[in-house]
This record gives structure tokens, sequence and C-alpha cells, in this order.
């Protein structure tokens, strides 16, 4: 099953949103307001919809190093 859309966010430890896209051709570099990320986790929150209309949540963490 294809996917229709995509919402795709990462925060800081803070809250504080450091990526969002809508495509899913476009990944986090680890970068945020163009300069390099400190180690550390984040958290991801994805929400997507997909070509017959379904809908998938999914929350977690992920760990940047360098």
């Amino acid at each position: 099953v294809g996917v229709q859309s995509i919402n795709f966010y990462i925060y800081n430890r803070w809250g504080e949103k450091v990526f969002q896209t809508n495509g899913l051709d476009e990944g986090w570099d680890g970068s945020f307001r163009g300069k390099p990320m400190n180690n550390g986790v984040f958290v991801y929150y994805l929400e997507a919809t997909f070509l017959d209309g379904t809908r998938a949540e999914q929350k977690g963490d992920i760990t940047l190093t360098r």
C-alpha cells in the first residue's frame, strides 16, 4: 500500500522542534539552523496516511552520534 501523505518531526530533549518534513525523500542530516547538533537522544513523531485511507502514527527516539 502506497503512502499518500506523511508528516515527520524530530524534537530535542527540551521539546524544541529541530526538523520537520512532509516528503518521503527528505531526511534529517543531524543539523539545526545550519549547524551540526551535538550527540544526543532525540524524539521523533511520524504520521502517515496511506492510499487506502488508513492512518498510522509512530513515536520513538533516535540517538545521534558523530
